[in-house]
């Protein structure tokens, strides 16, 4: 809400909303599994999208940020990568998933967005020294 208020984003700010973006996810498929309703259900996935546009936004600002201006061409290349690759993985898993039971896909789902939580966590944390990449 600072941005709001100053019309600056300071590194600490673009990580805050990132983690909520994230939180915002993992709690949406929970949310999901649990929704018995249909307009619940599309209330939920409105949040979804909200909070993924924001994670998807901030996420080549912060490792722009993070890294040092030699590595940043080769780290939005790697994070452009992996999301390709999270595409192609990600509906074969759900489809393994969904065979044992449709609900249990949402449950996957926000387990795995908490272990890019937790993980982001440890890796951006204020006052470690980032070395270069490459």
């Amino acid at each position: 809400m600072s941005i709001l208020y100053t019309g600056r984003q300071t590194a600490g700010t673009k990580k805050r909303a990132f983690d909520l973006g994230l939180l915002c996810t993992a709690l949406s498929f929970v949310i999901m599994y649990f929704s018995r309703l249909l307009t619940t259900f599309v209330e939920v996935c409105i949040l979804m999208g909200v909070a993924n546009s924001i994670v998807q936004t901030l996420l080549p600002a912060i490792l722009s940020q993070e890294t040092d201006a030699i590595s940043q061409g080769s780290i939005m290349g790697l994070n452009a990568s992996y999301q390709s690759i999270g595409m192609i993985i990600g509906p074969v898993l759900g489809g393994l998933v969904a065979t044992i039971s449709i609900p249990t896909t949402f449950l996957v789902g926000s387990m795995l967005v908490l272990t890019c939580f937790f993980l982001s966590s440890r890796i951006l944390r204020p006052g470690i020294h980032k070395e270069s990449a490459f």
